[in-house]
């Protein structure tokens, strides 16, 4: 005796949803993304990021001076 059709397709959808579950838990997690506790307030600059400008700056204000 065959199973009935939506027999089939329900076990199906079960194996497909099982599948599915793995698949998203063995997923690695999305890093936190930091949270300022004001967030209206400007995003102040890291380290790296103020080197960068004032190293910038720096070329900017020679160029000038040569010019």
């Amino acid at each position: 005796m065959r199973p009935p059709k939506r027999q089939i397709l329900a076990r199906l959808a079960w194996i497909s949803c099982l599948v599915a579950s793995a698949g998203c838990a063995s997923a690695p997690a999305p890093k936190p993304r930091p949270v300022q506790d004001d967030p209206n307030r400007a995003r102040t600059a890291s380290p790296a990021e103020e080197l960068t400008m004032i190293r910038a700056d720096s070329e900017v204000f020679a160029a000038v001076v040569r010019a």
